[in-house]
């Protein structure tokens, strides 16, 4: 009785003023989502209570299970694993306590620090059948709220660090289980080390059964809650409570996830250690049945245990970088817009013509002149030059553009009446919605196109007004070099009406020309779909009219061959502004870039060069997003087609489909001078080159005695690292000239096998021990380098790149960059070599071997088949791809930081 009113009073009340709130705020946005993020907090700790609820008795169980004999360490070493997870266990609840005891006060005090006029304002967002504007009501609302999200939070934190806390016994008993195994000499051992297994995996079973829901639930709402969020971080004063509360809030459900996933992952390793462990045993020696009974083991262990919820998402760090990623991909708002066709009437051809030439050449031509002249003008002083190239090579870009719809003009409009053709036409409702949705996408992505270019001329029109560098003087919006000075009116009043009017038409001209381009593309995308459903559906009806049916899939072959055809006329069209638009808008990112860490963060400058750069980014995503969706519906053609009712066809109709299949094996590609395919992949990697190229500046000198020592340190843990790879490059030489001798007996050639068994272990025991020493000193360093490089990237800004400082910045990040290298470069030596040993066995001479031989040799394999790998900290691997994730990483984590220019004090 007591629970269900406490619950009710504390949850479901709430609850439903949330929802009542959500009702009443329907429409709009920043109230709905104001109450819906704790209404799903809510949810999810119903869903939790239920659980607990429900399975009472066997989560009871449960807890009992984990004081069964088997689960009790028998030796120090598994006591001294036993107190360290607790532990940590018990650490991790104190900082989640404390986590959701900083939010709690911070939305408590947000209403007198953060007022919005004298309205009295509640911590959170809900619906009262009062008005709780007023005393008392807005005490009473004010103290029942924080109350609650109090309550809400301890019994969050309670379930969560229960559940948690469940999932890091399973890891500390297969830690438990690694060290029995290293241990055993018995088979009576290795009986209760199976039996030992067997309770792990039901224990684990009985806590995914009963959790289930929890984490399901958590997982899908915690990627809402996350993006929710962050779009009221978004409409409120960074340095406000309510900034620091939803702050905190975001890192309490990012700390409960990453909990899970993270015993999940532990889980994981640990049990994926579990054939080392049972090969490093003493087995070599021990009788055949042992030897029997210990392989079957081993080849369970060679899969992980892994923790599913719902038997989709994986408990581990994978998932939780997933939902994060989720959670900013969903975070976007979406704009619609028109397109306007115009017609051009044959007795305005030549007048048009001119018109255009004039046009053409006072827009563009005029501004392209001013800015290489400005160019030549300030050669040598890189803020001016870089000021100056960022829109020249943006008018470079937009001429090639408008030649090629001058030059092809009839290929265009062939391929706009083209779009027309019968075979593109939808045949039922469903291609007729298909057709639909995609049109009423381009329009979206064009309006949003549309107000970004708005938004950016209109910030570069005000920040003459309003961003004035510490003088009266005027100053243009952009860079240019003029044959009259533009400080003085009137000549500034033309200037500067001459720049707004031609960046305005230069962003609605590349706004038409950039989304007809992916609006074509987008049409192959649409028709793909169209054909993907016409395979679906072409043998409906075969058991009726097999001929008809043969004709539909005639009609589908011949579909596929116009699109075919329309994807290479567009990509003819257009590759040389494809192109050219690729390789410039690398440029064009770095060096707006660069223009923003000059200018104030709070400046009109810093906002309308970062509304140019996402509208370069943006033209540049259009064509690659639609691009790639080209290549996944293309490659969805062949299961279509397979999907389809073909059994019952006639020997004609399979033939036809076969060949229709084999083509769609290779799915479609779009290709920009035969160089650049339009896909993300090629977009991600524009970014990263910009991030790359994004030359700056360096400020201050390493210290020669510590780069010395870190050499030195440095040095020697890779060259530890480089013997454990000469070792097993050794071991594989030993293996690979292991011939019988016909003069020795079977003894000797089964010794020589157990001195390299043995030389095996030793290298695994020197890996393991260095990987003991060493772990903290390497972990520190890659996550250290990764804010190392960043940081020396933003110092690499502040100076100029012609100076010493630069240089010397530059080699010191070489260096950092050098040293993480080698590590992560010996290591995939490591992983390389010791990969190579089940081959080198497998090529041994050892067909004419004994059974004992050839038994002693199966184990070596069976152990040699998972690679050798140094670990630092239990994750980070070292290898050539942890190299690159570290190097990532850094570009993806470099801000751009901007200098403060001081103005003088009047």
């Amino acid at each position: 009785m007591y629970s269900t009113l406490f619950v009710g009073s504390t949850f479901v009340l709430t609850a439903l003023s949330q929802i009542a709130n959500m009702i009443n705020s329907f429409g709009d946005m920043e109230r709905m989502t104001e109450a819906s993020f704790i209404l799903f907090t809510n949810v999810v700790q119903c869903f939790k209570i239920y659980s607990f609820l429900t399975y009472g008795p066997r989560v009871w169980n449960l807890i009992d299970g984990l004081n069964r004999n088997i689960f009790k360490p028998i030796n120090t070493d598994q006591h001294r694993i036993l107190v360290n997870d607790i532990y940590m266990s018990k650490k991790i609840s104190k900082i989640f306590l404390l986590a959701c005891t900083l939010t709690c006060m911070s939305w408590a005090i947000s209403p007198f620090f953060d007022k919005r006029g004298d309205v009295l304002r509640l911590p959170l967002s809900g619906w009262y059948p009062f008005n709780t504007d007023k005393s008392p009501a807005f005490e009473l609302v004010y103290i029942y709220q924080i109350l609650t999200t109090w309550i809400g939070g301890m019994g969050n934190i309670s379930m969560d660090t229960f559940i948690s806390g469940i999932i890091m016994a399973i890891s500390s008993q297969l830690s438990i289980l690694n060290n029995a195994l290293k241990n055993i000499t018995k088979n009576n051992e290795l009986v209760r080390c199976v039996f030992h297994y067997r309770i792990i995996i039901k224990f684990s079973d009985e806590v995914i059964y009963l959790f289930n829901t929890c984490l399901t639930t958590q997982f899908i709402v915690g990627v809402i809650i996350v993006c929710i969020s962050m779009f009221q971080m978004s409409l409120v004063p960074v340095l406000s409570f309510q900034f620091v509360a939803m702050l905190l809030y975001q890192m309490c459900i990012l700390l409960e996830i990453f909990l899970w996933c993270f015993y999940g992952n532990e889980v994981m390793l640990k049990s994926d250690q579990l054939t080392q462990a049972a090969y490093m045993s003493d087995w070599t020696k021990s009788p055949n049945h042992f030897k029997q009974n210990l392989l079957f083991f081993m080849t369970r262990t060679q899969f992980p245990l892994k923790l599913y919820a719902s038997g989709y998402f994986t408990l581990s760090l994978e998932t939780f970088k997933a939902i994060v990623k989720s959670s900013w991909s969903y975070f976007a708002v979406l704009n619609q817009v028109h397109s306007r066709q115009t017609q051009n009437n044959s007795q305005r051809k030549l007048l048009f013509r001119i018109y255009a030439a004039l046009f053409v050449g006072f827009a563009f031509i005029l501004s392209l002149l001013s800015q290489i002249a400005n160019m030549v003008d300030a050669f040598g002083d890189i803020e001016k030059m870089t000021e100056a190239s960022f829109l020249l090579f943006t008018n470079l870009v937009q001429c090639f553009k408008i030649y090629t719809f001058a030059n092809h003009g009839k290929k265009v409009w062939n391929l706009v009446y083209s779009m027309n053709r019968s075979d593109f036409k939808p045949n039922n409702l469903a291609q007729y919605w298909i057709v639909v949705n995609e049109i009423k996408t381009s329009k979206i992505i064009s309006k949003l196109f549309l107000l970004a270019c708005t938004l950016t001329c209109v910030s570069w029109a005000i920040s003459p007004l309003l961003d004035k560098r510490g003088s009266d003087e005027l100053r243009l919006p952009l860079s240019g070099w003029y044959p009259f000075s533009t400080e003085k009116s009137p000549a500034f009043e033309f200037a500067y009406t001459y720049q707004i009017f031609t960046t305005w038409v230069g962003g609605l001209g590349d706004i038409s020309m950039d989304t007809f381009m992916s609006g074509t593309i987008m049409v192959i995308s649409t028709q793909l779909s169209l054909l993907k459903d016409g395979l679906e559906n072409v043998a409906r009806n075969i058991k009726h009219d097999k001929s008809s049916v043969n004709k539909n899939l005639i009609q589908c072959a011949c579909h596929y061959r116009s699109i075919i055809q329309f994807a290479a006329e567009v990509t003819n069209l257009f590759t040389t502004c494809i192109t050219a638009q690729f390789v410039v808008g690398v440029i064009i990112v770095c060096m707006s870039m660069f223009q923003m860490s000059l200018v104030s963060v709070l400046s009109f400058q810093f906002a309308a060069m970062l509304l140019y750069q996402i509208c370069v980014l943006m033209e540049i995503y259009l064509w690659c997003f639609y691009g790639n969706e080209v290549m996944l519906k293309s490659d969805q053609l062949t299961q279509a087609a397979y999907m389809s009712e073909w059994l019952d066809g006639t020997e004609e109709f399979k033939q036809n489909l076969l060949f229709l299949m084999t083509r769609t094996q290779f799915p479609l590609k779009l290709y920009a001078s035969g160089y650049f395919t339009l896909s993300l992949e090629t977009f991600k990697a524009i970014v990263k080159s910009s991030w790359s190229y994004f030359a700056v500046l360096n400020r201050t000198v390493g210290a020669l005695v510590n780069g010395l020592g870190n050499i030195s340190i440095d040095t020697f843990l890779s060259g530890i690292i480089m013997v454990v790879s000469g070792q097993l490059k050794i071991l594989n030489n030993s293996l690979q000239t292991m011939k019988p001798n016909c003069k020795a007996n079977d003894t000797e050639r089964r010794q020589k096998l157990i001195d390299i068994i043995i030389h095996h272990r030793s290298i695994i025991q020197f890996a393991q021990e260095m990987t003991w020493l060493f772990t903290t000193c390497i972990m520190s360093q890659f996550v250290v380098s990764v804010i190392i490089i960043c940081i020396t990237m933003f110092q690499m800004s502040l100076v100029s790149p012609l100076s010493l400082q630069f240089l010397s910045m530059a080699l010191y990040q070489a260096c950092m960059i050098t040293e993480i290298f080698l590590w992560c470069y010996y290591g995939n030596e490591v992983i390389l070599q010791s990969g190579k040993l089940t081959q080198s066995a497998y090529m041994s001479q050892w067909l004419s071997s004994s059974k004992k031989f050839k038994h002693d040799l199966m184990f070596f394999m069976t152990r040699s088949q998972n690679p050798l790998k140094l670990y630092a900290g239990g994750y980070f691997t070292l290898s050539l791809e942890t190299f690159m994730a570290i190097v990532k990483s850094s570009w993806s984590y470099f801000a751009v930081l901007n200098r403060v220019h001081t103005t003088d004090n009047v």
